[in-house]
Parts: structure tokens; C-alpha cells; sequence
């Protein structure tokens, strides 16, 4: 039911009206690709491939040839280059006889490039809303996760910790921690960063719970901020994480692995976990995930 004017609702203008009156689109609206096109040469070369990757693996489940062939004419109108990219993964090749739909040819388009689109272009100084797992055993330094937490709240981001089971663990100085999700239930890709906290009981019962080693070594194959008290070296190197260019306490150069020797300041993490991803990790491609 409609609202009344009493109650706010609209209320058409009667007007006259002289001459044809007809309900049309601009010719604008058949222009079906310039946003695709705009969004794909906005990206830097990392987040095309990454982009490339995520098509071939949703084509690539795809059974009938034919209809990987019809996408593949669709990515063509988008942009050819990435249209031949996709076919080297997905083994048809881009149709020949693909014309293109809508009347706007691809020349008069003007498309460049937006810097906003790319989140490597368009670098952010706040971590707002980000959500960061802290991965917790039985001998874990309570003290440095609640201080975690507090820094990436005060920020507008939240700290879950995540252990094997839920419950309870226990800290080093004989104080419990509450745990917010089994790891079985969660995923890497649900976080945007992960840090190990302090205890060595803690990192040594995390590198012998296979679980917890492949969290951290997806969310490091993801390009995520990776953070870690020292007593979790060797957990990351186990986890696959290059951590050799560390200079002790900070980030490892610009690759976001960063390895804290006190809690006394998180500030080098906060920055690692705002810039987001880090899609130039060297040897990401032999990362076992």
C-alpha cells in the first residue's frame, strides 16, 4: 500500500504536458563493458594476475567447453589481454567470431585508469573494521593479547582468538584466556591479518597442530599481514612464512612480516595490517597453499 501525503508519502505533480512523450534509455545504457574495462586496467599487475587466477579457477570447474568459450568472448569485450590470459589456464582458446554487443565502440570509450580501484594505487592509513586472528595455545602470554586487542580496538579493528578448541587455554602466569573460534570452524580467508603471541609453550604446541600451521601459511600465500611475538620464528619459517630480511624487532623490509621482541608498541604491525596485501612477496608462488 502506498504511504499517504499526511504520512509523507509521494505524491505525483500534475503537469502538462505537450508534444510525444516517451520512456527510452539513453544510448549510454548499451555500453555493457567500459565499467569491467576501467576496473581491469585500474589494477596493478599483481591484482590483475590475481584477478586472472580467480577466473581460471571458477572456469576451470566449469565441464562444457562451449560455455567457457561464450565467457571467454564476454572477457574479450572487456579487455583482450585479459581474455587471453584466462584462455591459457582454462585450455579453449578466445572465440574468433565474437562481435561485440552495443552500438559504443571500444575507441570512443576514452577509458584510462582510476587509482581509487586499486587498493596497491590507492594505499590506506587505517586498519577501521579489520579483523585479525591471534592464534593461541596452553602457555600463551595473556598479557600480549589483551594488549593486542585493546591497540586494534582503539583503532577500530578486533582481535579473535583462535585455538583448537574452544574454552579455555592457559597463560603463562597461571591466567586463563577466553578463545572465540575453534580453528576447525574458521578459515584464513574470514581475517585480514594473524598474529602468534608470545610463550614459547605457546609456539611449540602451534607448530605440532598441522591446522594452525596451514591458517598461517594461506593467510602469508594470501599477501596478509603477518605478525608475531619472537619466540614464533620458528613457527613462521615451519608455516613457509620468509622471515630471513627481519632485523629483530619491526616489519621484514616490505613484505609485512612482523616480528615484535616486546609488547610495548604494536605500531609496526598496525601499519603492516593497513596497507592490506602484499601481493610482492618473493617466492609466493611456491608457497605450499
Amino acid at each position: 500500500m502506498l504511504a499517504p501525503e499526511s504520512a509523507g508519502g509521494y505524491v505525483s505533480f500534475p503537469a502538462p504536458v505537450e508534444g510525444q512523450k516517451v520512456r527510452a534509455r539513453a544510448e549510454k545504457f548499451r555500453d555493457y563493458f567500459s565499467q569491467a574495462t576501467l576496473f581491469w586496467k585500474s589494477l596493478s599487475a599483481p591484482e590483475q594476475e590475481h584477478l586472472v587466477d580467480a577466473v581460471r579457477f571458477e572456469l576451470g570447474k566449469v565441464e562444457i567447453k562451449d560455455i567457457r568459450a561464450r565467457m571467454l568472448g564476454l572477457f574479450a569485450h572487456v579487455d583482450p589481454d585479459l581474455a587471453q590470459r584466462i584462455s591459457e589456464g582454462i585450455g579453449v582458446p578466445v572465440p574468433s567470431d565474437n562481435p561485440r554487443p552495443g552500438i559504443i565502440p571500444r575507441e570512443s570509450l576514452g577509458i584510462d585508469r582510476s587509482p581509487a580501484l586499486s587498493m596497491e594505487s590507492s594505499p590506506k592509513t587505517s586498519i577501521f573494521s579489520r579483523r585479525v586472528a591471534i592464534l593461541a595455545a596452553d602457555g600463551v602470554d595473556v598479557g600480549q593479547v589483551e594488549a593486542l586487542k585493546t591497540a586494534l580496538k582503539a583503532k577500530g579493528a578486533k582481535g579473535e582468538v583462535v585455538s583448537r578448541l574452544l574454552g579455555t587455554v592457559a597463560g603463562t602466569s597461571g591466567a586463563s584466556l577466553e578463545v572465540d573460534k575453534a580453528i576447525l570452524t574458521v578459515s584464513s580467508v574470514m581475517y585480514d591479518a594473524v598474529f602468534i603471541p608470545g610463550g614459547a609453550r605457546n609456539a611449540v604446541t602451534l607448530s605440532r597442530h598441522g591446522a594452525a600451521t596451514r591458517f598461517i601459511t594461506e593467510a602469508y600465500k594470501h599477501g596478509k599481514a603477518i605478525g608475531a611475538a619472537s619466540f614464533a620464528a620458528d613457527l613462521l619459517r615451519r608455516a613457509s612464512v620468509q622471515i630471513a630480511a627481519a632485523d629483530g624487532a619491526g616489519a621484514s623490509g616490505d613484505q609485512g612480516v612482523v616480528i615484535l621482541d616486546t609488547v610495548d608498541d604494536f605500531t609496526p604491525f598496525v601499519v603492516a595490517i593497513a596497507r592490506h596485501r602484499y601481493w610482492n612477496r618473493a617466492e609466493q608462488e611456491e608457497v605450499p597453499a
